[in-house]
């Protein structure tokens, strides 16, 4: 109960409140990523969507609870798949040439964690639109940037943030 009885009336005791916000980006450059899709749960449970900068922002975010913040955003690759994205999957296969980190979560598209001929014909079939939509069940996936993206880890990358016990701003 956060209310109590006083000498002059009632004096009502306001939970602390915090703000959760941060941006979103591509993983190769600093480019910004707007509507995304940005949903906390937890404690208290909210939908945003990041500007044009990337940027999201939840207000009012009760303390001492959990959250968990995770992205979203389908259907809206504008055209970046292409069959070129393929041949590069082929020719990582071959041994031809190496990917990034960020380019074998990108080419996991069948979410098996390998990156291979199959994952290329599965982008061949979404860019001549054979498919709708990749295994994956997404086109994106929004990665936390504190978390420490490699070529041995790629496929273990989380795809949300856990905030533990809220406490100040983050």
């Amino acid at each position: 109960d956060s209310t109590f009885e006083a000498s002059a009336g009632l004096i009502e005791v306001c939970p602390y409140e915090f703000d959760l916000c941060g941006r979103v980006r591509y993983c190769l450059s600093d480019v910004p990523v707007d509507s995304a899709q940005m949903i906390l749960s937890g404690g208290k449970d909210d939908t945003v969507y990041t500007d044009a900068n990337g940027i999201y922002h939840f207000t009012q975010v009760p303390a001492g609870l959990d959250y968990m913040v995770k992205g979203d955003k389908t259907d809206d690759d504008r055209g970046a798949i292409s069959a070129f994205d393929a041949s590069l999957i082929l020719r990582y296969a071959v041994m031809l040439l190496d990917l990034s980190a960020c380019q074998m979560v990108a080419g996991d598209v069948s979410g098996n964690c390998w990156v291979n001929a199959y994952d290329a014909s599965f982008i061949l079939r979404k860019v001549v639109g054979l498919i709708p939509q990749f295994p994956v069940g997404k086109d994106w996936k929004l990665i936390p940037d504190d978390f420490p993206l490699d070529t041995l880890n790629w496929c273990t990358a989380p795809d949300s943030m856990l905030f533990e016990d809220l406490s100040e701003d983050m």
